[in-house]
């Protein structure tokens, strides 16, 4: 069954889960891209400097967990068809619930920026060099060499394609980087939902103020 691709719509809901310690946040938006498409490697490493496998380095974990201590773990994650024109990308966090309002306000405000701004090409020369790394890693590992394979069978892909990508990424620009990120992820079709016990958060952010 071909899976179709439709825009989402940018919302935020929260559901109350009582009695949780933690919180967490899911964030998504639908893509019109397959792995195909020639903007693919520069959408991936776009996402790898926002909040992807660069984990510490990457602007989303860096600023809720490593500079404002606010998150136990966050980033954000890809997933894109390779015969289709469908896919998605998203933002996750892990969090003590009495700091919703200040993890919303943080991650909306690192995204805003990297829009607007773009990444440096410090950034990206070094998200290449962990991106590359990692793969290393993953061909070293037989349970994800298995996946690599059985994944590529499926799609009729010839392996060497795997090398021909690792070439790609090698060679983006700055330009094609920064312009994927404004092109695909757009956050005005955001669609947030955080599930937390964020009453009793409240609560013990009014009574104390010592909660972290």
């Amino acid at each position: 069954i071909e899976p179709l691709y439709f825009e989402s719509k940018g919302k935020t809901e929260t559901i109350n889960t009582p009695d949780k310690t933690n919180a967490i946040l899911l964030a998504g938006i639908n893509l019109n891209i397959s792995r195909k498409n020639p903007d693919y490697p520069a959408v991936i490493m776009a996402n790898e400097l926002l909040g992807g496998g660069a984990f510490l380095s990457s602007r989303i974990p860096k600023r809720l967990r490593e500079n404002e201590g606010m998150s136990y773990g966050a980033g954000s994650f890809i997933n894109v068809q390779y015969k289709y024109n469908t896919g998605n990308w998203g933002v996750y966090a892990f969090f003590n619930p009495v700091y919703k309002g200040r993890l919303d306000s943080a991650l909306n405000q690192e995204v805003d920026k990297a829009i607007s701004g773009g990444f440096t090409q410090d950034e990206l020369s070094k998200s290449v060099a962990s991106w590359l790394e990692q793969n290393r890693t993953t061909l070293g590992n037989n349970d994800n060499l298995v996946g690599l394979l059985n994944f590529y069978l499926q799609n009729d892909r010839n392996l060497d394609q795997y090398t021909e990508f690792e070439s790609k990424i090698k060679a983006l620009k700055l330009e094609a980087v920064n312009g994927a990120l404004r092109k695909y992820f757009n956050k005005a079709k955001l669609t947030m939902v955080y599930g937390g016990d964020f009453e009793k958060g409240k609560t013990n952010a009014a009574g104390t103020g010592t909660e972290k």
